[in-house]
Order: C-alpha cells, then structure tokens, then sequence
C-alpha cells in the first residue's frame, strides 16, 4: 500500500510541477505579446536569481515586515538585477514578480 500511495503522490507532484511550468511560460507570453507600454517585462533565469539572491540576503538580515519588504530592499533589488543583468525595471516590476513568486509558492506547497 506504500508504494501506491507513494506512485500517487510522484503523479500528484508531477501534475502539479507540470501546471506551475505552464502557468510561468503563459506568463512569460503575456509579457513578451503586450504592447501597451505598460512595463510588462519577460523574465528570465539570471533574473529570477539575481533578485532572489537580493531577497534571500535581506530576509536573512531581518529587513521584511508583516506587509511585505522594506522599501530599501526593492531599491537593492532594482539595482542588482540591473547591474547583473543589463535590464531595465522599475519596483513595480518586481513587486510583480514577487506576486508570481508566491502564486507558485502556494501551488507547490499545497501538493
């Protein structure tokens, strides 16, 4: 019996992962389609590590309150994803993108 439950769970996981992959790429298509001028921008691997080493670092020196980060660690992680990645983003960019962070969180920890 538990190696059908654990059959099941790897299924569930894999579903689960296979969901989380989809919905990043659709983000990444509405980014890369819009037009508008909105800001909108497409995310990339450097990226993604560039602002979460930035997150990582200030969460481990206390700098996040009960609504989300202090101010000075957007502007850290606005200045850090530029220098490494050579792209232009504004806060809102990243508040953006810390929103999917946590929509992603709460998928994967739901499985």
């Amino acid at each position: 019996m538990g190696m059908i439950a654990d059959y099941y769970r790897t299924i569930k996981l894999t579903k689960c992962l296979l969901i989380t992959k989809r919905d990043v790429v659709n983000d990444m298509e509405k980014g890369k389609k819009s037009g508008s001028g909105r800001g909108y921008i497409s995310w990339n691997d450097d990226m993604d590590k560039a602002l979460l080493d930035t997150f990582v670092e200030y969460y481990n020196k206390g700098d996040r309150c009960q609504n989300g980060w202090k101010s000075h660690v957007y502007t850290a992680a606005i200045k850090n994803v530029r220098e490494k990645c050579n792209v232009e983003i504004t806060k809102d960019n990243i508040m953006s993108r810390n929103k999917t962070f946590d929509k992603h969180h709460t998928i994967i920890n739901d499985v």
